[in-house]
């Protein structure tokens, strides 16, 4: 359940020439999955920050597409953001 936020939707498509080989090695899928919601959430964090904001946390859900419409090797990962951060802050809600 998602709280009633704005949302922000995130696609990360990678090479081609590595699409089959994270299809397939779900090690090595993972550790980019990581990389890539590292990134994320730390660019909500930092412009949270810019405006005044310490703490400040979204969150993120992420759904990894295997395969594209010809059922090709294809992954790609689909990502929904809260658009903004959430902060214990009172002032600070949702900024």
């Amino acid at each position: 359940m998602l709280p009633w936020v704005p949302v922000r939707q995130w696609v990360l498509t990678v090479p081609f020439r590595l699409r089959y080989r994270l299809a397939w090695d779900h090690g090595l899928s993972r550790a980019v999955l990581g990389v890539y919601a590292r990134v994320l959430l730390d660019m909500y964090a930092r412009g949270a920050h810019a405006r005044g904001i310490d703490g400040g946390r979204t969150g993120l859900v992420t759904v990894m597409q295997r395969a594209g419409g010809g059922l090709n090797a294809n992954l790609h990962f689909n990502t929904l953001a809260l658009d903004g951060v959430l902060s214990e802050d009172p002032g600070g809600a949702l900024a």
